[in-house]
C-alpha cells in the first residue's frame, strides 16, 4: 500500500473545496467553522481516487491508521458519533462571507 499516496488521496476527499489559505490572502483572516465528515463516507468515496490495486487492497484498518497520521500532519479532529457507531472527522475552514 502506498501511504503517502493514500494520504494524498483521503485529504482531496476531506478537502475538496478548501484550498490553503496564505498569508497574504483575505482568506487567511477569516474566522474559522469547523468542516465535518463521517469515516463512512470517507472509507466509501477513497476508492475512485486510488488505483485499482491499492482499492483492492484498502481495509477499513489500514484506512484508520492511515487517517491518524494524517490527522497528525493536518490537524485534524475525530470525534465519536453518539451512538458510536461512526465517527467524524473534523477540520478547520474559512466561512464563505460570499
Amino acid at each position: 500500500m502506498d501511504v503517502k499516496r493514500l494520504k494524498r488521496a483521503m485529504w482531496d476527499v476531506i478537502s475538496p473545496l478548501n484550498p490553503p489559505a496564505t498569508p497574504l490572502t483575505p482568506e487567511a483572516n477569516r474566522p474559522m467553522s469547523p468542516q465535518t465528515m463521517s469515516f463512512t463516507t470517507l472509507y466509501k468515496d477513497l476508492p475512485p481516487k486510488i488505483t485499482p490495486v491499492m482499492a483492492q487492497n484498502l481495509s477499513t484498518p489500514i484506512a484508520f491508521v492511515t487517517l491518524l497520521h494524517l490527522c497528525n500532519e493536518r490537524n485534524l479532529k475525530l470525534v465519536g458519533t453518539e451512538d458510536l457507531s461512526d465517527f467524524v472527522i473534523e477540520t478547520e475552514v474559512p466561512f464563505n462571507t460570499n
